[in-house]
């Protein structure tokens, strides 16, 4: 469960929070003692910030700071102004480009509709999750004991996109003069977005789902999925696909999640996280449909490649050691357990002395020593220590693992 810190004037405290509550932990800090104090906002563990314009006013030099502390994890916040739309040739919100540059990851104008308020929640708090499953993969990766160049670029490429992204968002508010804000922030979003009424039919939709089903140049709006599979014969499946998805959602009656692959006519497939929010009218019918999909082609093919380096290394019958710098065990495969005698479960952990002979008691430093200068040691013969006591032959190629 997601961590929502809520930072609005009791006058907006009428944000529409309470459909967050049943899937997110919404924090409203106490302030009733000392209105006028500062509040310590960093105790408090949260995954997104909410804040209006008056607490960012108030604690903007923070924000930023706490960004920068969380590195590289993305901290997302998303500000509630009351500006409303000004015209073309002024300024649409009272604070500047400049000001919000670095700090406001969305922003979203009062009075605020419940659906999207949830749009924006969610869409912030995917790109943490995967920035968070990006840096866990890359500490994954400091642990292994053999080069791992071919996974490493495909995770830098993944955290380049995603900051790449990052940036896109500070481009949308210089667009704000020539369209409306909803169109401005659907194109200009990585994701996949459409909206559809309570019988289906496309109502809006983003560049990047009509560039996905080579839709730019149909008239969409007011059309189902199926009668778009009619003018597309290649997408015709994927979208049938789509609308029986649809049908789950709207019979679960809440947010639904779920992975979509799409076929494309170039011969690629897409891999998208896919969100869906059914609305309602108050009497239950249907209303409306909102559809979210972010394109994880690349993080799932790094994780199969992780997967298949890490069964690479288990089924070796070479012994595959890592360990720290200082000598410590921190990975053992099958190979290591069939040479030495000893299971990963009772050597991880110990020092990588537990294998040197008594004739030799310096040879484990000497060697630590000269990778910590960055050396590499190829076909190096020496003489462990089984666990059984008996002395062996081996020949040790040992590398540093350095930081991408």
């Amino acid at each position: 469960m997601s961590r929502i810190l809520l930072l609005v004037d009791r006058l907006q405290q009428h944000l529409p929070i309470a459909h967050l509550n049943t899937e997110h932990q919404v924090i409203l800090p106490d302030r009733t003692s000392e209105p006028n104090s500062d509040f310590p906002i960093t105790q408090i563990a949260f995954d997104l910030c909410i804040l209006d314009e008056a607490n960012f006013d108030r604690i903007g030099p923070l924000v930023e700071a706490l960004k920068a502390a969380a590195e590289p994890i993305f901290l997302p916040f998303l500000l509630v102004t009351k500006s409303q739309m000004s015209a073309v040739s002024e300024p649409p919100f009272s604070l500047t480009a400049n000001q919000l540059q670095g700090k406001i990851d969305d922003l979203i104008v009062s009075p605020v509709d419940a659906t999207q308020l949830h749009l924006r929640v969610e869409n912030l708090l995917a790109r943490r999750r995967l920035s968070i499953e990006i840096h866990r993969l890359q500490e994954v990766i400091k642990e292994r004991t053999f080069t791992q160049s071919l996974l490493i670029d495909s995770l830098q490429t993944a955290n380049e996109n995603l900051q790449g992204e990052i940036a896109k968002q500070a481009e949308v508010e210089a667009a704000l003069r020539s369209n409306s804000y909803l169109d401005l922030l659907m194109n200009a979003m990585p994701d996949i977005v459409c909206f559809k009424d309570g019988e289906g039919r496309w109502q809006e939709a983003n560049q990047g789902i009509l560039e996905l089903f080579e839709l730019s140049a149909v008239e969409y709006c007011g059309l189902t999925d199926a009668q778009l599979g009619e003018l597309s014969s290649f997408y015709r499946s994927a979208l049938q696909a789509c609308e029986v998805s649809d049908r789950a959602a709207w019979e679960k009656g809440t947010l639904s999640r779920g992975e979509e692959v799409i076929s494309r006519s170039d011969g690629t497939l897409k891999i998208y996280d896919v969100i869906k929010v059914p609305v309602f009218h108050p009497d239950g019918r249907r209303k409306s449909i909102v559809i979210l999909g972010r394109d994880i082609t690349e993080y799932k093919q790094a994780q199969d490649e992780l997967v298949r380096l890490a069964s690479i290394v288990e089924s070796s019958d070479d012994g595959i050691v890592g360990k720290t710098l200082a000598g410590t065990i921190l990975s053992w495969n099958a190979g290591a357990e069939n040479i030495y005698g000893y299971c990963a479960q009772e050597i991880k952990g110990k020092s990588i002395e537990i294998l040197a002979i008594p004739e030799r008691p310096k040879e484990m430093a000497q060697i630590l020593e000269n990778i910590r200068a960055g050396a590499t040691i190829d076909h190096y013969e020496t003489v462990h220590l089984r666990k059984d006591g008996k002395q062996i032959d081996v020949c040790l190629t040992i590398s540093p693992i350095k930081d991408a």
